[in-house]
């Protein structure tokens, strides 16, 4: 195992890196490749919700388990979250055409693959991977996909992790691209966590943004670090969604300078067998909760989704403004999805949405949520304070004679 200071001060081809700190920053200068690797500072802690964590003992089989999704070639698709969770849901469209998975599937159930480390590289090249963090990256699993491209895809990896009480601080590599690109090129990285991290209102640990200091015309291997701070001492469900387009890519999950998972580093496992882990989850929601301003004619969706335990039949309460409308929703159960519609009076004069969900999972735990959203307001009809009826002597059928 070469730790990443290790790494960081052994010749290359000839070459020996070299490190100039400047503020917050370390800069490493590749042999004859004009690449900097920068280091941001590590965020401010987010704190880790109680009731999450299960016993220490309950992480079984180590590592992780990774899934992606992958568009066509040269498909126009945005360079967003939103975007990698419904490619990585299925449910990604373009001008109201779903967009095909070329990914290739791994040999578990729900199409993963199981991993020891998170140390990815997008073509696995011996070029590209002389400028990451540590030796030996692979490629990303499922990618290529069958369309033999590694552009347009979206990576899950889920673990849980056996972590300390306290303050932890982690670094996830990427790639940040040219500025004058259309979309940009810049990987993309979100973290969560919960008893279903991939819950729509799983927790959020870390998001990566391009920093304002990164060069604006290179492709630049950026750490970017993130601080958590666990309750107490257990596993903890984590879930990373990684996102690419046509540029660089390379996902690197280390602590304490040691990818995480490998010898002498925080210990991953790829199942936890406390109860209420993995249940069933809201996937996605549209409108998104917070958002205003929405066409009044724009149907109000949720899909569940079932994970080690399913979502029960007939469980699904759902209510819009206080009052229960779930015989008046779409409830479609297809293979481990369920999906709600429901829409309301595209007449409304009201911009107030405010929807409650209720389900239950084939464990018997029942799980509700609550979130509102605006919608935009037309002109209201004109109210009419006069009729009269020609034919009858402009007698009034509103108003006076």
């Amino acid at each position: 195992m070469i730790e990443k200071e290790q790494l960081r001060s052994t010749p290359k081809n000839g070459y020996r890196l070299g490190i100039m700190k400047v503020a917050s920053l370390s800069l490493r200068l590749v042999a004859s490749v004009q690449i900097f690797v920068c280091l941001a500072s590590a965020q401010d802690p987010v704190a880790i919700p109680d009731g999450i964590a299960g016993a220490l003992e309950s992480g079984q089989n180590r590592g992780f388990r990774v899934i992606s999704a992958q568009a066509p070639d040269l498909t126009e698709i945005p360079n967003s979250f939103a975007r990698a969770r419904q490619q990585l849901n299925g449910r990604l469209t373009v001008d109201g055409d779903l967009v095909a998975n070329e990914a290739e599937k791994g040999t578990n159930p729900d199409g993963s693959f199981d991993v020891d480390v998170i140390n990815f590289e997008r073509d696995a090249n011996p070029e590209v991977i002389d400028q990451t963090g540590y030796p030996d990256d692979t490629e990303f699993p499922g990618i290529p996909g069958t369309g033999g491209h590694a552009t347009l895809f979206a990576t899950e990896v889920m673990t849980f992790l056996e972590l300390s009480a306290g303050e932890h601080t982690f670094g996830a590599q990427v790639f940040v691209g040219r500025v004058d690109t259309s979309p940009s090129d810049d990987n993309g990285l979100q973290v969560f966590t919960g008893t279903n991290p991939r819950d729509f209102f799983a927790t959020e640990l870390a998001a990566f943004v391009r920093p304002a200091d990164a060069p604006a015309f290179g492709v630049t291997p950026w750490d970017f670090e993130f601080k958590i701070t666990a309750p107490v001492a257990g596993v903890y469900p984590i879930r990373i969604v990684y996102w690419s387009q046509a540029g660089a890519a390379a996902l690197e999950f280390y602590e304490n300078n040691k990818l995480v998972n490998s010898d002498g580093s925080i210990a991953a496992f790829r199942e936890s067998t406390t109860a209420n882990h993995s249940h069933a989850y809201i996937a996605e929601v549209s409108p998104p909760p917070g958002v205003a301003d929405i066409a009044p004619a724009e149907p109000i969706s949720v899909l569940l989704r079932d994970d080690k335990t399913t979502v029960m039949d007939g469980s699904v309460k759902f209510s819009f403004n206080g009052a229960d409308v779930t015989g008046q929703a779409t409830i479609v159960r297809s293979g481990s999805g369920t999906s709600i519609t429901y829409q309301p009076a595209i007449s409304r004069q009201s911009e107030r949405n405010e929807i409650a969900l209720e389900y239950m999972d084939s464990a018997g735990q029942t799980f509700s949520r609550e979130w509102s959203f605006k919608n935009a307001l037309g002109e209201k009809p004109p109210k009419v304070t006069g009729q009269w009826d020609f034919s009858d002597g402009l007698k009034a059928t509103i108003g006076a004679d």
